[in-house]
């Protein structure tokens, strides 16, 4: 059995991808990795390097060797000696592998060639943990209500309130959803401002009591124009970077 940061990595990672932590995959195959990282270069696949409080621009890799492979060096590469590469797969799918910098020159870096990588999976609709402070109101039954957004999808939300919120909402369909999604400090290179969606029409589909607290949750599942459900793609495959570079620090 393999050890990796204290965690047993099935044998079968050698030859193909096993589960690991976090709802990632993991592999330690050779061949594998080497088709990932030929069509990266073959492709010009763009890739983020990431390091404690660092977050690079898109950048490429241009040569691969027999152990090492180089990538074009950011304009503000901050000489760390370790990085995450960053991309996504042929399936729209986050894959990152730990790197080693070997050596950096005018132009280049020279990485040790990776030993393992990992495949973040993901649902079709992939959900977010949203910044304190998000909030949604909207109307039911002509009042207007005020929830906290615990996570959110291109397809819906998760919101809490407390239980003095007075309506009963289950299975009700509710109207005018105002979605407001506050900014996080990000990095020097990458800042996420403040966003709101406006969404014609919800459901909720999910209603549960938080044992221990006076908080109740409800599952909402929301009926978005194509514009509005592109947006919230888009903030939530830009949420989905900002925690997974929190994850790495």
């Amino acid at each position: 059995m393999i050890f990796q940061n204290n965690k047993k990595i099935n044998p079968a990672a050698k030859t193909g991808w096993v589960a690991w932590k976090r709802g990632y995959e993991v592999t330690q195959s050779s061949v594998i990795i080497e088709h990932c990282l030929r069509r990266l270069k073959n492709d010009g696949v763009m890739v983020v390097l990431y390091a404690k409080g660092y977050q690079s621009q898109a950048t490429i890799i241009y040569a691969i060797q027999e152990r090492q492979i180089l990538i074009d060096k950011p304009k503000d590469w901050p000489e760390v000696n370790k990085v995450k590469v960053v991309f996504k797969d042929g399936a729209d799918l986050w894959n990152h592998f730990p790197a080693p910098v070997l050596s950096v020159s005018k132009d280049g870096l020279c990485l040790r060639k990776p030993t393992e990588m990992f495949m973040l999976q993901r649902r079709t609709l992939f959900r977010v943990a949203t910044p304190q402070g998000s909030k949604a109101t909207f109307v039911y039954n002509k009042k207007k209500c005020k929830f906290k957004v615990l996570d959110i999808s291109a397809g819906g939300m998760l919101v809490s309130a407390g239980q003095d919120h007075g309506v009963n909402l289950y299975g009700k369909t509710i109207k005018e959803i105002l979605i407001t999604l506050p900014g996080n400090s990000g990095t020097k290179q990458v800042k996420q401002k403040a966003v709101r969606f406006t969404v014609p029409e919800g459901k909720v589909v999910r209603s549960m009591k938080i044992p221990g607290t006076e908080q109740e949750q409800f599952g909402i599942r929301l009926f978005s124009g194509a514009k509005e459900e592109r947006r919230i793609l888009q903030y939530v495959r830009q949420r989905e970077l900002e925690v997974m570079r929190k994850s790495f620090e």
